[in-house]
């Protein structure tokens, strides 16, 4: 988002173009793309979770919402976008390949032991350990 966002200004990453005032629009571009997911969140989800309890009779699936299946939806569909430019290069896929794995990884063992903060930590550990093993590759690689 923030690459749009530089480019809609004939700008790119890592020129002499980029200034301070080009980040500080990315920085805007980016929670301005944001926003629309948020006010569909709230406009859509709401009538959705009163249709699905109007429409069932367990007192377990009364408990079920919308907003878990949307955001997994949405992380997955921003991801598969933001990774599309990302995965030219060698250094990239691998770290791609293991901020995959160590997010299931995390969310496998935060299930298990039932432990909701590092289940919401586990984007942020699988991010950092693929920035440690981009840097590390591109460094071996030459």
């Amino acid at each position: 988002m923030a690459d749009a966002s530089a480019r809609a200004v004939g700008v790119e990453f890592n020129t002499p173009e980029f200034t301070p005032a080009i980040f500080t629009l990315c920085l805007f571009g980016m929670a301005l793309m944001s926003a629309g997911y948020f006010i569909a969140c709230l406009v859509a989800l709401k009538p959705l979770d009163v249709v699905v309890t109007k429409n069932v009779d367990t007192q377990e699936t009364k408990k079920r919402s919308f907003a878990p299946y949307m955001s997994d939806a949405a992380m997955m569909g921003l991801t598969i976008y933001m990774m599309i430019d990302y995965v030219k290069t060698k250094p990239s896929i691998i770290a791609a390949a293991v901020s995959a794995i160590v997010m299931y990884g995390i969310m496998q063992l935060a299930r298990r032991i039932k432990n909701g903060t590092l289940e919401s930590f586990g984007m942020a550990i699988a991010m950092i350990c693929a920035m440690i093993v981009g840097q590390f590759v591109t460094v071996m690689m030459g």
